[in-house]
């Protein structure tokens, strides 16, 4: 009975000593796999914040490029898809975790990628626009010397014009008696004779010539013989007292007039105008009493 006893006793205390192990194991290990939660709890947390920032750095890469900013919009589609899928994802779940953290450094890759990609469009288009601006400063320059040079080309044109334009000299109006004497009462004129000379000009240009007079009367009228009497001068039609055809070689010509008084003439002053070519060549006057 003794002995009975004893092998019970030693029963029992190897019981309670693998039941106080067996606990101190189970403890031990819910201790350790608790610890192992935390840390891949931490690590998805790590992993989440991480994909943010990933995506927070897609946003500031700026490129004009349509084509890599489709690239780029479609990576930033797909961390916001890993986010979206981690947060559903249990921490003790580490293949996924796992998986995750792969594909992350993958997008990490693609952006140092992405990156390189993007400084080298941006230079480009640094060199482009640097020498988009040169070119437009180099033809502003050219346009401007142009212009310069279209101005210089039309002072010069019209200075050629004015000084191949014939020029009237030794202008003398005035009013002839029958006898062509020179009068100042208006009841013994009969004419206005108006000479002059056409000077030399070795750059106008020869040929027949009509030299048209106006006669300017006192109350300001042009004295005509008619009102078909036109000629053009700046593109306006004037009328004429009297004209004169005379050929022009360049060379010194010397000329009269006449305009025939029918009674028109009146005491005053009268101012004579000259014209060639369409335009003015010289002026002259006169006064009748």
């Amino acid at each position: 009975m003794k002995k009975t006893n004893t092998i019970y006793a030693t029963l029992l205390l190897i019981g309670t000593i693998a039941i106080v192990v067996l606990g101190y194991l189970y403890f031990q290990q819910r201790q350790i796999t608790k610890d192992i939660e935390t840390q891949l709890t931490a690590e998805k947390d790590t992993l989440t914040f991480e994909l943010q920032s990933l995506q927070g750095e897609y946003d500031t890469l700026v490129t004009e490029n349509d084509e890599m900013n489709e690239k780029l919009l479609e990576e930033q589609v797909k961390i916001e898809s890993l986010i979206a899928e981690l947060k559903h994802v249990k921490a003790t779940n580490y293949q996924k975790i796992k998986q995750y953290k792969k594909e992350l450094g993958t997008l990490r890759e693609i952006m140092r990628n992405y990156i390189v990609q993007i400084d080298s469009l941006n230079r480009r288009n640094q060199i482009l626009l640097a020498e988009n601006i040169k070119v437009k400063s180099e033809y502003k320059k050219v346009e401007k010397e142009k212009n310069e040079l279209e101005k210089q080309n039309v002072e010069l044109s019209s200075q050629v014009e004015l000084g191949s334009r014939i020029v009237a000299e030794s202008i003398t109006p005035e009013a002839i008696t029958k006898r062509s004497k020179h009068t100042e009462r208006v009841r013994r004129a009969v004419k206005v004779r108006t000479c002059l000379t056409l000077k030399r000009n070795a750059i106008a240009k020869a040929g027949n010539k009509t030299v048209y007079l106006r006669l300017e009367g006192p109350d300001g009228f042009v004295l005509a013989q008619s009102e078909n009497d036109l000629f053009e001068v700046d593109g306006e039609m004037l009328v004429f007292s009297a004209s004169r055809d005379v050929v022009y070689e360049k060379e010194d010509v010397e000329l009269c007039i006449y305009w025939d008084n029918t009674g028109e003439l009146t005491a005053g002053a009268y101012k004579v105008s000259l014209y060639v070519d369409g335009y003015l060549i010289g002026e002259g006057g006169f006064s009748l009493k």
